[in-house]
């Protein structure tokens, strides 16, 4: 059966709604991408650390439901000593080939704390790769970079929509 691994920027657009002015296609466009994967029976892998990334969103209160609901459609990943292997195996790897560096510089332009975004983005990496995901469904740059040669990483692909038919 078929997996992918969902970035936090998807189940924000997708699920909550959320998108800055400039993205407000990717709303649409995320929320019939998810419609779709239910729909093919693609599982739904989501780390936990983008789990945790959604739920600075949530009061804390409602995080219990937020998870219990969450998890009737999508499978949380947790990271334990399969993902450290992974992630340890890119981080060297992207490390001496300079992608590391090239990441840091480019978010350094962006006033983002690189270190800590690159170490965010290879945690989901090594996630979908301990859960056998077929790919990672980002928008994000850095994670295709970061990703590359390990898994493939894509955007939301256009689903095209029927729409109805007036007779």
């Amino acid at each position: 059966m078929k997996s992918v691994c969902l970035d936090a920027h998807v189940l924000i657009w997708g699920l909550q709604g959320n998108a800055s002015s400039q993205r407000q296609e990717m709303i649409p466009k995320a929320k019939n991408f998810l419609k779709y994967l239910s729909e093919n029976n693609i599982i739904i892998l989501i780390p936990s650390a983008v789990l945790a990334e959604l739920l600075m969103y949530v009061p804390p209160e409602e995080h219990e439901r937020f998870i219990q609901k969450f998890s009737i459609s999508y499978q949380i990943c947790p990271f334990g000593k399969k993902e450290a292997i992974y992630f340890g195996k890119i981080w060297y790897a992207k490390n001496n080939d300079k992608t590391i560096e090239e990441v840091k510089e480019d978010l350094k332009n962006l006033g983002i704390s690189a270190k800590s975004k690159i170490k965010f983005d290879i945690l989901i990496i090594a996630t979908a790769l301990a859960h056998k995901a077929d790919k990672i469904i980002s928008h994000d740059d850095d994670v295709k970079k970061l990703a590359e040669g390990f898994i493939k990483v894509e955007e939301i692909p256009d689903i095209p929509t029927q729409e109805k038919l007036n007779f």
